[in-house]
């Protein structure tokens, strides 16, 4: 899926302004583009970068972070609305004391068909998962400072500038779980993933039924997983 008005790369210059993009619903080809952005009402989105999207999550009050991604057959428009619906339950229950801490949702989209054959869009929307992995992968690495990790360009973990350091990471990933799934397999390949979240809690689950046996880079990567099929 095309961003319109969206840099090739979202990765940047962090003293670049933010840039107004909009989703091009019409394009559903994914591609190795990664955008980092801040939403707002009536497709009024702009494009932060990397760095100045990562530092706000640095920064928030949040002592977690959950990141959301939809399953198959979901526009943007509607993958945001579930972000900010599932924000909404945390804020409330923080308000009443039933969850003190502070939780800030991140929602993560990759392109997905609207056809009214749901069958055809289910296995066309499969071939996207699989597509968006490389996507996927790199904004992890990003989160992760995995690149610096292996470079060993500075000295981590850090406590003031590392979010792994400052958070506490979780993964909610409904149906369409192979983006979540080849995406842990192909960043566990490249720099390790073991423990990096907390919790992954898997949505109605779309996966072969073995997906989880040991050795699995889900379980690998959580110390709990929660799968909830339906």
């Amino acid at each position: 899926m095309n961003v319109l008005g969206g840099t090739k790369e979202s990765f940047g210059n962090p003293d670049s302004p933010t840039k107004p993009v909009s989703f091009d619903e019409k394009n559903n080809d994914a591609t190795g583009n990664v955008h980092f952005c801040k939403s707002g009402p009536d497709d009024e989105h702009k494009e932060v970068f990397s760095k100045n999207f990562l530092d706000r999550l640095l920064n928030s009050k949040a002592d977690h972070v959950l990141f959301s991604i939809h399953g198959f057959n979901v526009q943007p428009a509607s993958a945001l609305d579930q972000t900010a619906k599932i924000q909404e339950q945390f804020n409330a229950m923080a308000k009443t004391g039933d969850n003190p801490s502070k939780v800030k949702v991140v929602g993560l989209i990759w392109p997905c068909g609207d056809k009214i054959g749901i069958i055809r869009d289910y296995w066309n929307d499969r071939r996207r998962a699989y597509a968006s992995v490389a996507g996927f992968e790199r904004m992890l690495a990003k989160v992760l400072r995995a690149d610096e990790r292996i470079l060993g360009t500075v000295p981590l973990p850090d406590s003031k500038t590392d979010l792994l350091m400052q958070k506490k990471l979780s993964i909610m990933a409904h149906s369409m779980n192979r983006v979540l799934w080849q995406t842990l397999i192909r960043a566990d390949e490249m720099y390790g993933i073991k423990g990096v979240f907390g919790d992954i809690f898997m949505v109605a689950t779309d996966v072969l039924n073995n997906m989880l046996n040991e050795p699995s880079s889900i379980c690998m990567a959580a110390d709990r997983v929660c799968v909830l099929r339906i």
